[in-house]
């Protein structure tokens, strides 16, 4: 059997053929590059602190419990994080020190917003 002659392409063909490719490997660099900077946006402090308020906000069925077991298994990172500071007993006092502390500090923030803000009805 004879197997078909392949046709070389010409220098002109290798060079656009090149160029496609390069034009090709920029919109992928692109591309990752946009859904790097996504990421990182969706990462920082404060989105993440605007995630889980709405979350919490807007949980149904266990409530605030529910939204705790999506977070820990969404990042597991933060329930690793929280294992480790509770491992000890010393360390769970000082960790349950520190969330009454906070807390409180959070209520009475809370409490201070509404003397502040002024009421819009009649």
């Amino acid at each position: 059997m004879n197997q078909p002659a392949q046709n070389p392409l010409s220098h002109k063909d290798r060079h656009v053929r090149m160029q496609l490719l390069v034009m090709r490997a920029s919109y992928e660099r692109l591309d990752l590059q946009n859904s790097l900077g996504g990421l990182a946006r969706q990462l920082q402090p404060g989105a993440l602190l605007a995630q889980a308020r709405s979350s919490l906000l807007d949980s149904r069925g266990l409530g605030w419990l529910g939204a705790t077991l999506q977070a820990a298994r969404r990042y597991p990172t933060v329930l690793s994080i929280a294992a480790t500071l509770l491992a000890t007993p010393t360390r769970r006092r000082l960790a349950l020190k520190f969330g009454l502390i906070g807390g409180l500090v959070w209520l009475g923030l809370r409490a201070k917003q509404a003397e502040n803000r002024p009421e819009s009805q009649p």
